[in-house]
């Protein structure tokens, strides 16, 4: 076994451990049955609306690899686009990593005769600019967020996320833009720097740079709208800008790739939150557990899109 293949199964073992605690912590504190018996009164209409509202997202998003595609001077249509992040959703939830979506993605573009290292930067800078929103709106809604944060120890937690992920966002700019040449010839280093390049890409093209954050932006604030609609299919009187507050720092926080496809993680920041603005934790964790359930649910016809590209290959 190589040294490679046993530093993936120790992060594939440390991740499994991590969701596992997180799950037992949660369990420790509230009656999973209460969680799942609400999830069972739930209107199906509202899971559809909420279903609907995250198609609608990741429609946008499909939008969004077409406009960063052109920053590299490559096309491609809006139906293939949306094909290849539906089916990078759902090798992201059954390979329990988006990392692993992001690399299907990188395949697929390769298909449409795009190289396979225009490929990869193109998908890294459509990740980027998403995580990118995110943070954005996540810092917006930090200032009202800790005007309720009665624990000091939660609202520096709160401040510090948001700012290493600024931070990120900083560094990935500087990285491209101004790192000397001869820093970029050493091993790791400079292949971190060369796919923090692809910024350079957005920065020559303003108009699909602009209408790409414009993109990200609108797939987060429907997130937000997803999140506001089941805790109101939940009996919960909350308002939109209360989920406002929140929901972009869960979503940022699950997706840090500690935990399977951020199972725990995002459960737990969703009671944690919620119990703040002073909503019941059962609650909470149903929004949580049904929020990663509709993720599936909406991956699905990825995998049926996943399944025809194999049929494909192997013909």
């Amino acid at each position: 076994m190589t040294h490679q293949s046993l530093i993936k199964i120790a992060i594939l073992i440390a991740k499994a451990a991590l969701t596992g605690i997180l799950v037992w912590l949660i369990a420790s504190r509230i009656d999973f049955s209460s969680a799942l018996a609400l999830i069972g009164t739930l209107d199906t209409v509202v899971v559809v609306q909420a279903g609907l509202i995250f198609l609608g997202g990741y429609a946008i998003g499909g939008y969004r690899l077409i406009l960063v595609l052109r920053m590299f001077g490559r096309s491609c249509s809006f139906a293939k686009g949306f094909k290849i992040n539906l089916s990078g959703l759902f090798l992201g939830q059954v390979l329990l990593t988006f990392i692993s979506g992001d690399a299907f993605r990188v395949w697929q573009l390769t298909k449409l005769d795009i190289d396979l290292r225009t490929a990869g930067t193109a998908i890294f800078l459509d990740r980027a600019m998403g995580s990118v929103g995110m943070i954005a709106l996540a810092g917006l809604g930090l200032a009202p967020l800790l005007g309720i944060i009665e624990n000091p120890l939660m609202a520096w937690g709160s401040i510090l996320a948001v700012a290493v992920g600024i931070t990120g966002v900083v560094i990935f700019v500087v990285l491209g833009v101004v790192v000397p040449d001869r820093l970029r010839t050493i091993r790791y280093f400079g292949a971190v720097v060369e796919l923090a390049s692809a910024n350079r890409f957005a920065w020559l093209a303003p108009r699909q740079s602009t209408a790409a954050m414009v993109a990200s932006l609108l797939i987060h604030l429907l997130i937000v709208l997803a999140v506001y609609v089941l805790a109101h299919g939940f009996g919960l009187d909350i308002t939109y800008f209360q989920c406002f507050m929140v929901v972009p720092i869960i979503m940022f926080l699950s997706m840090l790739p500690i935990s399977f496809s951020g199972w725990g993680v995002r459960e737990g920041m969703m009671i944690v939150a919620f119990e703040l603005l002073g909503y019941p934790a059962d609650k909470a964790l149903a929004i949580g557990i049904t929020l990663g359930l509709i993720m599936i649910a909406i991956s699905l016809p990825g995998g049926l899109l996943w399944l025809q590209t194999r049929r494909e290959g192997i013909k």
